[in-house]
């Protein structure tokens, strides 16, 4: 046998493994590869399925009811009975519920506060709504100066409250994303007198953070 058969049959030395720091970093960087694939899919359905939503509240109707007020004499006082009726839907377009804390409806007559309700806490299913009834009674005591006003309004037929409607609340989306809403409805409702009916409503709807 010649020298180049025995050199072309002479077993060839194996590789020598990878050195630890180099099995080290190839496992660093697959593990940050991982990382990162993860964090994007997070990205990915925070801002698509699960972002935070605001959600929307709607004044469906306002009912009057009571007794159309009266004027005592000699001594000008005048006597009232009325309450509105408010309706209020709320809608939730979240994957998570939202939770309202303690809210609160007042009655306004030409700025003044005369009556108001508070709404109590409660929790909204995702991608669920909610009916959320109140009743506001007018106080004549807090007429006050506006008493006049008031009793000259009733006497025209028709009288100007503004009804304000604040529900506070927090979505909370897969556990830690979190969210603090406040829902506010602005209405300025006419009602007519003596008949007690609502000749007019108009609303405007906020979301403050």
């Amino acid at each position: 046998m010649t020298t180049n058969e025995n050199a072309e049959h002479k077993p060839l030395h194996p590789a020598p493994p990878p050195s630890p720091r180099r099995r080290f970093c190839r496992c660093c960087a697959i593990t940050s590869a991982i990382v990162l694939l993860l964090i994007a899919i997070v990205l990915i359905l925070f801002f698509t399925l699960f972002k935070p939503k605001d959600p929307t509240t709607t004044l469906l109707s306002t009912t009057v009811y009571g007794v159309s007020p009266s004027v005592s004499l000699p001594t000008i006082q005048f006597q009232l009975n009325v309450s509105l009726d408010l309706l209020f839907h709320v809608r939730n377009p979240n994957r998570a519920s939202f939770r309202h804390r303690p809210g609160e409806s007042l009655v306004l007559y030409r700025g003044n506060q005369v009556g108001d309700v508070d709404i109590s806490p409660g929790k909204i299913p995702a991608r669920g709504s909610e009916r959320i009834p109140c009743r506001v009674t007018v106080e004549a005591d807090k007429f006050g100066s506006n008493s006049t006003r008031f009793i000259a309004d009733v006497v025209s037929g028709e009288v100007e409250f503004e009804a304000r409607t604040r529900i506070p609340g927090k979505v909370t989306v897969l556990g830690f994303i979190k969210k603090n809403v406040v829902a506010v409805v602005d209405c300025l409702v006419m009602v007519q007198f003596p008949g007690l009916t609502v000749g007019r409503q108009e609303c405007q709807h906020k979301i403050k953070m």
